[in-house]
C-alpha cells in the first residue's frame, strides 16, 4: 500500500524541481539580456539628456545692484578693478560707463533733479570716514557724467570733512564737520549746504546753515 505512494510523491518531488530549475535559467537569462539593454542605451540616454541642458548662466547677484524709474533701470556690476554702469530702457542695453577709483557704493537713486526729462542716476560712495557722490544722466543714449563742485568761499572756512550726503526733494543736501571757522556765530559746528542741478550738469549752491 505504501509503495505507490512514495512513488507519486516521488515523482511531484521531481516535478518540482524540473519546474523551479526552468524558472531560475529562464530568469536567469532576462536579466542578462536587460543588463545588456541598460548598458547598450546608457550613452545614447545620456547624450539625449545633455542635449537639453539649458546654458549655464553665471549668477552675479552679490555683485551686482539694480536701480529703475519707469522705463529705465541702471545696473551697477562690480569688476574685478571698477564698478560697470548700465543703463537699459525698456529692457535694452543703450549705454555702459566704467567707474573708477571708487572704495565702495553705499546706494544710489534714479532722480530728474534738473526737470530736464533725462534720468539721472546719483551714486553715493564711501569716502573713509564721509561720503562722496557721483552722478550720470542718461542722454541720447550717452552717460553723461556730473559732480558736485568744490566748497570755495565762506562755506569751505574750517572744513573738516566726515561729509553726509542725501537727497531732499529735487536737491542734494551736503552736510560737513567745521573747526575754527572765521566768520560764524560759534567756532565749531555742522554746516549744510543745499545744491539744485541746472540743464548743464552744473550745481549751484542754493544756501548754506551753520548749527552747532
Amino acid at each position: 500500500m505504501l509503495k505507490p505512494n512514495i512513488k507519486i510523491l516521488l515523482a511531484a518531488l521531481l516535478i518540482i524541481c524540473l519546474v523551479g530549475g526552468m524558472f531560475l535559467y529562464e530568469s536567469s537569462e532576462n536579466e542578462n539580456d536587460l543588463s545588456e539593454t541598460s548598458l547598450n542605451q546608457i550613452p545614447e540616454i545620456q547624450a539625449r539628456q545633455s542635449l537639453q541642458i539649458p546654458e549655464t548662466v553665471t549668477d552675479e547677484s552679490d555683485n551686482e545692484m539694480e536701480f529703475r524709474n519707469d522705463a529705465f533701470l541702471f545696473k551697477i556690476r562690480k569688476d574685478s578693478s571698477s564698478y560697470i554702469l548700465t543703463a537699459y530702457e525698456n529692457s535694452k542695453k543703450i549705454a555702459q560707463n566704467s567707474l573708477k577709483g571708487i572704495n565702495g557704493i553705499i546706494s544710489a537713486q534714479v532722480t530728474d533733479l534738473n526737470g530736464n526729462g533725462s534720468p539721472e542716476i546719483l551714486i553715493f560712495l564711501n569716502a573713509g570716514k564721509g561720503m562722496a557722490f557721483t552722478g550720470y544722466e542718461l542722454r541720447q543714449n550717452q552717460l553723461i557724467p556730473f559732480n558736485l563742485p568744490k566748497l570755495i568761499g565762506r562755506p569751505s572756512f574750517g572744513y573738516a570733512g566726515e561729509d553726509t550726503l542725501f537727497l531732499r526733494g529735487n536737491k542734494i543736501v551736503r552736510q560737513f564737520q567745521f573747526r575754527n571757522a572765521e566768520f560764524t556765530s560759534f567756532p565749531s559746528g555742522t554746516r549744510t549746504c543745499e545744491y539744485s542741478l541746472g540743464y548743464n550738469l552744473k550745481f549751484a549752491m542754493q544756501k548754506s546753515i551753520d548749527s552747532e
